[in-house]
């Protein structure tokens, strides 16, 4: 008996001359972006680590918080006890005045939290002001037809739109697509907005998806593309049906320089269940065909879905059928509609 209780107490005392891991959590807030940082004490050099995060915005004049949350695992190796590391600078779009609160934890390489610490942010709350409406725009409406194949229930139709612009400075120039939906058998589809910068520094074409703002963001050099993805939208049919007649995709562009025009197409392909999804940012859709900064530039048309599927693990492009506007095989997108195209009006 005397023997287990000192033993339990050797490992009492060694345990209370273990430190225990700490931190002190920080971020900074601005209206377009934020980072998030964590100061770490009485790491073990050469081990690896991972962040995870958790801060709400919630509107000081009333209104639904939002939440960011994020983990990075693993995210760095421990070269010394003391360490910071941050999330560097990661996109935000904010459009009214928000308070931020929120956690940062250390995590093991398996995912534990280790310690966690409150976000001390600077500044503790913004005021973002909506930005104006572009200095150019004009509606712009689209239809053609499905190909009449029946698309079974379960099933996932991959909508897709890509453009081409036309007088873009050697400045560059944003355009942008609001109000975009779509419109087959009485039913109409609300589909995400899309920003496109087209910068003289951007070498080629990339695009991500903004779920803040339910956005496509694409950056592109001034030559642009013959196809740059616009937008698109994956949509899983709850019966089988059989579409007859228009299916109409509509929108408005904009531009925030005058003389700058877009001429614009979609498609839509029909993919398998389980391997599709919903979630743009499984999907992956080129940026552009031919000069894309991620996937296959060799001969993908933009939009094409590039992802890898969260339930079975295979590429997406490997589950394409027949139906919509597309034949499966290798038509990734469907059979484009005709083009139309459109000139912002200045005002």
């Amino acid at each position: 008996m005397l023997r287990k209780v000192v033993m339990f107490l050797a490992a009492a005392l060694a345990l209370a001359g273990t430190p225990a891991l700490a931190g002190v959590g920080s971020g900074t807030l601005a209206c377009n972006e934020y980072s998030v940082s964590l100061k770490s004490e009485e790491l073990t050099p050469g081990t690896t680590y991972g962040v995870s995060y958790s801060f709400t915005l919630t509107p000081t004049g009333g209104g639904t918080p939002i939440t960011i949350a994020n983990a990075i695992n693993p995210a760095f190796t421990a070269k010394t006890k003391v360490q910071t590391f941050s999330t560097g600078l990661l996109p935000l779009s904010l459009t009214a005045n928000y308070a931020a609160a929120g956690t940062v934890s250390l995590l093991s390489t398996s995912g534990q939290k280790l310690f966690t610490a409150p976000i001390t942010f600077s500044p503790s709350s913004v005021s973002c002001a909506a930005p104006p409406p572009p200095k150019c725009q004009a509606s712009t409406s689209n239809a053609s037809n499905f190909n009449g194949t029946p698309i079974n229930a379960g099933s996932y139709v991959w909508f897709n739109a890509n453009f081409s612009a036309q007088g873009v400075p050697a400045t560059g120039a944003t355009l942008t697509f609001t109000g975009s939906s779509i419109s087959l058998a009485g039913v109409t589809l609300p589909t995400p907005g899309a920003v496109i910068t087209f910068s003289p520094t951007a070498t080629c074409v990339s695009t991500t998806f903004d779920s803040l703002n339910n956005r496509y963001v694409t950056t592109a050099p001034i030559g642009g593309s013959d196809e740059i993805f616009l937008t698109g939208l994956s949509v899983q049919a709850p019966q089988t049906i059989q579409v007859n007649g228009n299916v109409t995709w509509n929108g408005t562009f904009g531009s925030d320089t005058p003389g700058v025009s877009a001429s614009w197409k979609w498609g839509a392909a029909v993919y398998t269940s389980p391997c599709f999804t919903t979630n743009p940012n499984a999907i992956l859709p080129l940026a552009a065909h031919g000069d894309a900064c991620v996937g296959n530039s060799g001969g993908d048309h933009a939009g094409t879905p590039e992802g890898v599927s969260p339930t079975t693990g295979q590429a997406l492009k490997a589950c394409v059928i027949g139906g919509a506007r597309g034949g499966g095989g290798s038509n990734w997108t469907g059979s484009w509609s005709g083009t139309v195209n459109v000139t912002p009006v200045c005002q």
